[in-house]
Formats: C-alpha cells, sequence, structure tokens
C-alpha cells in the first residue's frame, strides 16, 4: 500500500489501518493520474517513487493491453513481489499474475438495482441469468473473502452486492 509504513506505525487496528490506506490510495490516485498520465502506476513501480509497490492487485483490467507502453507495464509487473489478478478470463495482464482468481461475468451476477425502495410493480428481485461457471466467484465475494483473510473481514460483512448497498 501507499505509504505503508507510516500507516502500519501508526494505526494499531485493522480498520483503521485499512480505511487509512484506501483514503491514501484515492488520494494518491488522484494526485498522480492527473491529466490521464497512464504510464504513472508502471514508472512508479518499477522506481519505486513516489513509494515502493511491492504487489498489485488488478480487479476487471488488462493494463497490458489497455495501456500505451505495454513493455514498460510487463517489466512492472516482473519486478513486483505479487501480482494478483480478478478477472473472468485469464487476460495478458493476468499471464504475469501470480494468482488468479475466477470472477464471475456480468451474466453469472444479479443485476444491481439502484435507488428507492422497489414497488410491488418491480416484481421480485432479479437472479443470475446463469449459474455460476467452474470456481468463479461474484465480485463482493471475492472482496468479502480477501478481507477476511487479511484480519478486516468485518468491515466487509456481505457476500452479495445488494446486501453491500443495503448495508452502507
Amino acid at each position: 500500500l501507499p505509504g505503508n509504513g507510516s500507516l502500519l506505525a501508526t494505526h494499531a487496528d485493522s480498520r483503521n489501518l485499512f480505511l487509512a490506506a484506501g483514503r491514501l490510495i484515492v488520494r494518491n490516485a488522484r494526485r498522480y493520474y492527473e491529466g490521464g498520465d497512464t504510464s504513472v502506476l508502471p514508472r512508479a513501480i518499477l522506481e519505486g517513487k513516489p513509494y515502493p509497490v511491492r504487489a498489485l492487485l488488478l480487479f476487471g483490467c488488462n493494463p497490458v493491453v489497455t495501456t500505451p507502453d505495454a513493455a514498460a507495464v510487463k517489466r512492472a509487473y516482473q519486478s513486483l513481489d505479487a501480482l494478483i489478478v480478478i478477472d473472468p478470463f485469464l487476460t495478458e495482464s493476468a499471464e504475469y499474475a501470480d494468482v488468479v482468481l475466477p470472477a464471475a461475468t456480468f451474466a453469472e451476477q444479479p443485476p444491481l438495482r439502484f435507488g428507492e425502495k422497489p414497488s410491488a410493480q418491480d416484481g421480485p428481485p432479479s437472479a443470475a441469468l446463469v449459474d455460476l461457471q467452474g470456481q468463479a466467484r461474484t465480485d463482493a465475494h471475492i472482496l468479502s473473502a480477501l478481507a477476511e483473510r487479511m484480519g478486516v473481514g468485518e468491515l466487509f460483512p456481505w457476500t452479495d452486492i445488494q446486501d453491500a448497498f443495503k448495508r452502507k
């Protein structure tokens, strides 16, 4: 995590550490991605500036294909201690991963419903179009399981996205 040394030193409990890390990631992402510079992350990984990046979690993205300098992205991935990819497909980025977790496709997850409480006219909540395939898991299930294994499971007490939105 960005600045993890200072975060670990100043946050005794995992809840505050997790929330502080999230705020720091968002703040740094905004600062370093202003102007749409997509070379920032590979450069930060390779140079260790503004902080060392030793591990990366890619969730449903494929930067080897979508970033202009694919060679730099590949070099960056090879220099990491751990690359974890969560995706329904074995993408070009996933080929560099230490761990690939199979995510469900849109058809394997119930559609998201936002806004007011459903009325009787809306009918029952929609179900997924098809059952989960193979070892695939929904995004919410993966996030919940990762949080549990990281010791912050109480921050993600849900296993489906509708329940997550209800708990806000």
